[in-house]
């Protein structure tokens, strides 16, 4: 399932329960990404800084693992374009 937070955030909801398997969907966003968007006669570059946190490895209730997300998504942010950080566990 995907869904729109508001801005420029996303969330997907993924059946995988372990972060090697969400890592390699992330990865995948990713490199979907990488190519350029081609806007009329200009090229814009497209990445993604993708928070991942898991059921229940990271929190048990909704509110804390979007926490977790958001926050492993501002420090994949801080580290540069295209990263991705997971949540550490609890």
């Amino acid at each position: 399932m995907l869904g729109r937070l508001g801005g420029d955030e996303f969330v997907i909801l993924l059946p995988q329960r372990n972060a090697e398997s969400a890592e390699r969907v992330a990865a995948r966003i990713t490199e979907a990404l990488a190519a350029p968007l081609r806007l009329g006669s200009k090229l814009m570059p497209i990445s993604a800084s993708i928070g991942i946190s898991l059921y229940p490895d990271h929190a048990t209730d909704i509110d804390t693992l979007m926490q977790q997300a958001d926050a492993a998504m501002y420090m994949a942010k801080q580290a540069g374009r295209s990263t991705i950080v997971c949540s550490a566990p609890r």
